[in-house]
């Protein structure tokens, strides 16, 4: 089993979390445990066939990359709506280019994010097929396959230096907005470096 663990670039305070209504739709509620965070976020409202919030929280900081990671989450405005269409809306928006559009097309906002806590999420691939996508001459020829788990919360494991120009800009001209991933959403992880998205999270309820 493998564990993705990284150190977000600024720590959720444990203080903050809380117990909160999750709405799988719009008439079934369930209590889950919220991350809160007031704070700097890049963002970005899309007005398509559906309308959802996007949000990138970056992850630590690296001497090579200023945020080699974003965890991005993409949050329908209306309940119920159906997340494959968010999907295509999302990668239609980015054109296929998710790094481009992180840096170019979203926007530094001061925002009041509430975002579940996740623990333990597992997803089973193929080492073999994964390995035939990135190597021409795979040398693994059996099917092998691996577990990796995910967990959201509050945690790091060190402190981290992030840049001033980026996250101590208050948003004095529009003030700050809420983002709340409290129903039926999708969220992924990016590597800016190999340009690949890592993890993707569906999540829809207990």
């Amino acid at each position: 089993m493998v564990h993705f663990k990284d150190d977000w670039a600024r720590k959720f305070d444990i203080e903050e979390s809380y117990v909160g209504e999750y709405f799988s739709n719009e008439t079934s509620v369930e209590s889950r445990n919220f991350m809160y965070k007031h704070d700097n976020y890049f963002y970005k409202m899309i007005h398509d066939e559906v309308a959802y919030e996007i949000i990138a929280i970056p992850y630590s900081a690296r001497k090579d990359e200023p945020y080699p990671r974003f965890m991005v989450y993409l949050v329908p405005v209306k309940h119920e709506t159906d997340l494959s269409k968010v999907w295509d809306s999302f990668y239609a928006a980015c054109n296929g280019d998710i790094p481009n559009f992180i840096k170019k097309q979203l926007y530094l906002r001061l925002v009041k994010l509430h975002i579940p806590k996740i623990t333990e999420l597992k997803s089973v691939f193929d080492l073999k097929v994964l390995l035939d996508m990135v190597f021409i001459n795979n040398t693994v020829n059996s099917s092998s396959k691996i577990t990796t788990c995910l967990n959201i919360d509050e945690s790091g494991t060190k402190e981290v230096v992030v840049p001033f120009s980026l996250f101590d800009i208050v948003d004095f001209d529009f003030g700050s907005i809420t983002v709340k991933a409290n129903r039926p959403h999708l969220s992924f992880i990016f590597d800016m470096g190999i340009q690949r998205i890592l993890f993707v999270v569906k999540d829809t309820g207990y």
